[in-house]
């Protein structure tokens, strides 16, 4: 509806509005502001949902590269667990100080990346 369709609400016969011809104009043109506002609001908020999901999309990435880091450190702490079982059953393959680097050295992998009890 454009601002002539209006007109046809003043009282006819007579150049007298329902309501004053100044405040008809103040009314539309702030509506026609609102519309503007309204399509302006709803463009930014389509770029929010945007950004929202390539952010989301990268977080579900990440969250993928996480799970592989997390299998390959539980892996790496599997292997030297059972290397040092190994040492452990067999000590003339090795000398006790060299099996308890390796156990130091698991330690530290252990506390760097965070794992507690075994979690």
């Amino acid at each position: 509806m454009n601002k002539e369709d209006y007109f046809k609400y003043y009282i006819q016969g007579s150049d007298h509005y329902l309501i004053p011809k100044d405040v008809f104009d103040e009314l539309f043109n702030e509506m026609e502001n609102w519309k503007e506002e309204a399509k302006e609001l709803k463009k930014q908020l389509e770029e929010k949902e945007n950004i929202a999901c390539d952010w989301k999309d990268s977080c579900l990435e990440n969250a993928g590269k996480i799970e592989i880091l997390e299998t390959q450190q539980k892996e790496f702490i599997d292997y030297l667990t059972s290397y040092i079982e190994l040492l452990n059953n067999k000590p003339d393959l090795i000398e006790e100080s060299e099996i308890d680097l390796l156990k130091e050295i698991l330690s530290k992998f252990k506390e760097i990346i965070g794992e507690i009890d075994g979690n």
